[in-house]
């Protein structure tokens, strides 16, 4: 797990929906029950949907483990609901990632009883409902005037107002944007009970709080528009990334921009045009950031070149070109670099050796290439 990292992916973005007709190819010659353990720390906008679908018609089990933390200061945070929320389409499980092998040790026992529990067709199903239909007819009579929801759910908007400003006038910390605020505790529970999260994230948003209201919307794009408007362009990309759709593209490619990465956003640009060649704006707004790049490429020649740095290497282009981002200076040091072909590879025992221990102490770059290449051959089959 050391070598999986977002860096080894070839696109951005979180579906983990487009792995599930590689688990049907693995999973093809065997009738025994699987279990699925997913490591993430979120989720695409249509991926709770397309797991419901597959799980629903397969006996295996889905594990999901949370990665990461409930700040943003490392990027985005962990959308603990989200998670939970597919866990609970899929009729899986969340498990919390822990500090010990307590975590490793909940996901054999799940995996270990899944298979009992599949396989022994005789176990007894007890009926134990049947005494919460008296309490949950007489709460379902609160439900019998029509408009009775709507009437009550209005009362909630000065509640909102009430959890939302108080903390504004209170001096702020360090990690609280200015367009954040926190509701009370008892305030949130009770808009819990009669609004759901993306309500809730739509209405913080009309009073301005783009922060909070993007920790409280559930839907990714949503996500992503908040923190647009709050200016966290990069965690707006990040979430607009978890949307295959052109319209997610278009924004993703926006928000980089915004933060000044003009070399991705261009990339993003370009793959929506090569997707919907007539979309509008991603012509006018690719050249504006192309343009930025010549300039910036244009200042970089101009400037006297240091000792120790090399003139192609610094144009922007690449995905490894920062001087776009705020760098001031670049300093690249050469190696020698072996190119290998296939059957410079198969045919040398001694080279295949030297690579194998390459790809064990690394395996990230190996993966990269493996995991592109799969790629590109699924375009190719949907084309």
């Amino acid at each position: 797990l050391a070598a999986i990292k977002p860096g080894i992916m070839p696109r951005s973005g979180k579906f983990p929906e487009y792995a599930l007709p590689q688990v049907d190819t693995i999973l093809r010659d065997t009738h025994a029950p699987a279990t699925l353990v997913m490591f993430a720390d979120g989720s695409g906008a249509d991926s709770a949907e397309a797991f419901r679908q597959w799980f629903a018609d397969r006996q295996h089990q889905l594990l999901i483990v949370g990665v990461g933390s409930d700040t943003p200061a490392d990027g985005a945070p962990l959308e603990l609901q989200a998670l939970e929320a597919l866990a609970e389409a899929s009729g899986g499980e969340y498990l919390s990632l822990t500090v010990d092998d307590a975590d490793m040790r909940r996901v054999n026992r799940r995996i270990n009883s899944h298979y009992i529990i599949v396989e022994d067709s005789a176990l007894p199903w007890l009926d134990s409902g049947y005494p919460l239909i008296f309490p949950a007819m007489a709460l379902f009579l609160l439900w019998f005037r029509k408009g009775w929801t709507l009437t009550w759910s209005w009362l909630l908007v000065p509640l909102l107002l009430y959890g939302g400003t108080a903390p504004v006038a209170q001096a702020q910390t360090p990690d609280q944007a200015p367009g954040s605020a926190t509701a009370h505790p008892a305030v949130a529970w009770f808009a819990d009970l009669w609004l759901s999260d993306d309500q809730q994230g739509r209405l913080l948003m009309q009073m301005g709080h783009y922060g909070a209201a993007a920790q409280q919307f559930a839907h990714p794009m949503w996500k992503g528009m908040a923190y647009y408007y709050d200016e966290q362009f990069m965690l707006a990309a990040e979430y607009f990334s978890r949307s295959d759709t052109d319209d997610a593209l278009f924004n993703e490619a926006n928000a980089r921009a915004q933060a000044r990465d003009y070399v991705r956003a261009v990339q993003r640009y370009d793959r929506l045009l090569q997707r919907n060649p007539d979309y509008p704006g991603a012509a006018e707004n690719r050249s504006i950031a192309q343009r930025i790049i010549d300039d910036i490429n244009r200042m970089s020649a101009s400037q006297q070149q240091e000792p120790g740095t090399t003139g192609p290497d610094n144009e922007l282009g690449s995905e490894d070109a920062i001087p776009a981002q705020g760098a001031d200076e670049l300093v690249w040091e050469t190696a020698e670099v072996l190119t290998l072909s296939a059957e410079d590879i198969l045919e040398n025992p001694a080279t295949r050796d030297m690579w194998l221990r390459g790809v064990q102490q690394d395996p990230s770059n190996f993966l990269a290439i493996k995991f592109s290449m799969q790629l590109q051959r699924a375009e190719d089959t949907a084309q």
